[in-house]
């Protein structure tokens, strides 16, 4: 998984230095209990952290993590979003954990195509 999120920075055209990575989970979770973790404050944890990271933009990987950092679970699953702070909003896209992006070619394919539309570099 970290060399799939390496690689992925580096055809992004991101060197390592610049990336920034975090985990959402405080520890490895077979089957996390997103509800409970949302109930316990994961959410305002992580937006916390997103505000003092300030980060131009964020990919989050993993489709469970969208609602605790502010997307509105009734709108669906988003492939792009804003993520509220104190400043402002950081724009963010979604998409699929990486263990499921490795177990699915399709998957990457879509986050690579979402990612240049996102970026704007798919435009001819």
């Amino acid at each position: 998984q970290g060399r799939l999120v390496a690689s992925m920075a580096q055809a992004m055209g991101h060197s390592a230095e610049a990336v920034y990575l975090a985990a959402a989970l405080p520890r490895h979770m077979a089957v996390p209990d997103w509800a409970g973790l949302a109930e316990a404050g994961l959410g305002e944890i992580l937006r916390h952290h997103i505000a003092l990271a300030r980060p131009e933009r964020l990919i989050v990987l993993g489709r469970s993590i969208p609602p605790l950092i502010g997307h509105d679970p009734a709108q669906g699953t988003p492939h792009a979003f804003e993520i509220p702070i104190d400043s402002g909003a950081i724009p963010a896209l979604a998409s699929y954990a990486p263990e499921r992006l490795l177990q699915q070619p399709r998957l990457r394919a879509g986050l690579w195509r979402r990612w240049l539309d996102w970026t704007g570099d798919g435009a001819q």
